[in-house]
């Protein structure tokens, strides 16, 4: 059964690049400066299913430079008021590379290829393991 091969390798390649983003990311963590930013606005979009909004965020660096951070997430209704702060960690020479300072801001990644590698390893991986070894 030429697909559970085809899982195992999907599986394992997965949990590399999860591996690799795990790194990044703790990189990130590492060299990155925290500051907290507040949201300043809300962007509107109108789509098809109504009208969504992403928050902005207004930081100061420790050099005391002002930025501003759009969150890649809209909610309809807003999941975000004006004037609420969150933690967010940037690279202290690029500015402009902020992530969230939360658990899936910072691992999403390796928590997404993670969670789609495992089962792929266990169902290929238990294939190859009862074909091979429980004859």
């Amino acid at each position: 059964m030429w697909y559970y091969s085809l899982m195992l390798a999907l599986g394992g390649l997965m949990l590399i690049l999860a591996c690799l983003f795990l790194r990044k990311s703790l990189f990130f963590l590492h060299t990155g400066e925290k500051a907290m930013g507040t949201v300043t606005e809300l962007t509107e979009y109108n789509d098809a299913d109504g009208r969504f909004y992403s928050p902005v965020f207004t930081f100061r660096t420790s050099n005391n430079e002002e930025y501003k951070y759009h969150l890649n997430m809209s909610s309809s209704p807003s999941a975000w008021s004006v004037g609420e702060q969150q933690m967010l960690i940037y690279h202290p020479d690029d500015p402009q590379t902020v992530r969230m300072l939360s658990y899936f801001g910072i691992f999403n990644w390796a928590i997404l290829l993670t969670a789609a590698g495992l089962p792929l390893l266990v169902i290929g991986g238990g294939y190859y393991l009862a074909v091979n070894f429980l004859k």
